[in-house]
């Protein structure tokens, strides 16, 4: 059985979490965690962003870097990169089959689909000579698989909001107890700097109980903000120049925690230089993320934001980008979601709507995502599909001359349709 069979099998264990099984697993492996220098990133939005930041920094320093970031949509191997090169199918087989005698000693409790991924690729890092990670937390963070590790270089605490409600608590200050939980013993820690207040009060005194250095990045600080036509914006910040590859207003804010968190690093030690820093967070791109592709005769819009702050995040840029029309819209969420405050947001800015199941077990029925937006009242005329490329197909075909095609709702929509969008014009 090759690294991927196997990979696929552990799918029927589902999601269990708790730190024992990757734990032990760790432990058996040889605890590869401690070869490297981790710099561990949780919260609700924006952890791809400031991983994929910070790595590309490091990278660009010199430094071997490795990226562990979840969910992977179309491959697993996607997940897992060194110096921002996902592994190949080949590497990755080699990743899980140098883990799988040891997870196959775990009879009793077998380890999850997640837990052997993460640690097969800090193992994988470990052994192909990588000094520094940037490990994403899967979901929440005090109970999540990567939080086995022990006190990181940096934890980095992203943008909070209410989500994944049924696993980390239905209060603000709930969620930011459980993201905290990557704070570890005598560490430093960098927020993201608009957190809601009753989430902040919990971040700072986690890192107070924690003996951690909490850094905080400073909005007001940053001078001489511009956007250019795709919301892609330039500033200054503590006499660095930045000119970010992404759009939206918070990816400024993810810019500049992204920042702090080399500026820590290299007060500890690191050589990263500024011109390092600038060119990491100027250059990430991310697929899916507020992703903007101007075409001779109209645009595509892709975001992969699955949740309200990231359906909010992209309405923003939706609303600064003064569109000539309301964009023609393929939307999916996933049940859990609050899709109904998702709907209403976009039916107000799209003349239509094709929505369909995400390819998920977790998927929101059309029928349901078409009756909350049918719920507003509004002029977008909705359009429920079987599937995500049955709705695309339709989008397509309603396309004018200068139009914008918005692909949007979840990673399992925007990801997987990715490649057909941006051929659509």
């Amino acid at each position: 059985m090759k690294g991927y069979e196997y990979f696929g099998s552990l799918a029927k264990y589902g999601s269990r979490p708790g730190l024992e099984r990757v734990s032990r697993l760790a432990e058996l492996c040889g605890r590869p965690d401690k070869r490297l220098g981790i710099i561990h990133v949780a919260g609700t939005n924006g952890k791809g962003s400031v991983a994929s930041a910070v790595a590309a920094a490091l990278t660009d320093a010199g430094y071997r870097t490795g990226t562990f970031m979840s969910p992977y949509v179309l491959d697993p191997a996607e997940c897992v990169k060194v110096d921002g090169v996902p592994l190949t199918r080949e590497q990755f087989d080699e990743a899980i089959l140098a883990v799988r005698p040891f997870a196959e000693t775990m009879s009793d409790d077998p380890a999850t689909e997640f837990e052997l991924q993460c640690v097969a690729a800090l193992k994988y890092f470990a052994d192909h000579g990588c000094e520094l990670v940037c490990l994403e937390v899967g979901m929440g963070g005090l109970k999540d698989a990567t939080n086995f590790i022990g006190t990181p270089l940096v934890s980095v605490i992203c943008a909070l909001s209410l989500d994944h409600t049924a696993w980390l608590g239905g209060s603000i200050e709930q969620i930011a107890e459980q993201k905290c939980g990557i704070i570890k013993p005598d560490g430093v820690a960098v927020s993201y700097p608009e957190q809601p207040e009753a989430a902040m009060r919990v971040i700072r005194d986690a890192a107070r109980e924690k003996h951690n250095r909490l850094i905080v990045p400073e909005p007001e600080l940053m001078a001489g903000l511009r956007r250019d036509s795709l919301d892609r914006y330039s500033f200054g910040y503590k006499g660095l120049e930045f000119a970010l590859s992404v759009s939206g207003r918070h990816q400024t804010l993810n810019a500049i925690t992204s920042a702090e968190t080399l500026f820590a690093l290299r007060e500890a030690g690191f050589a990263i230089s500024d011109k390092n820093i600038t060119n990491g967070i100027n250059s990430f791109v991310l697929p899916g993320r507020v992703e903007i592709v101007e075409r001779p005769f109209g645009r595509v819009i892709i975001d992969a934001g699955h949740n309200l702050q990231g359906v909010q995040a992209l309405c923003r840029v939706l609303d600064e980008m003064e569109l000539p029309e309301k964009p023609v819209a393929v939307a999916g969420m996933l049940a859990d979601k609050d899709y109904a405050s998702c709907a209403a947001l976009l039916a107000r800015r799209c003349r239509s709507l094709h929505v369909a199941p995400p390819e998920s077990p977790r998927a929101l029925s059309a029928e349901k995502f078409a009756e909350a937006v049918q719920n507003f009242n509004t002029e977008s005329i909705i359009t429920p599909h079987n599937n995500i490329y049955e709705a695309l197909s339709a989008a397509k075909a309603e396309l004018g001359s200068n139009d914008t095609l918005l692909i949007c709702g979840s990673f399992y929509v925007a990801l997987n349709l990715r490649q057909a969008a941006l051929e659509a014009l």
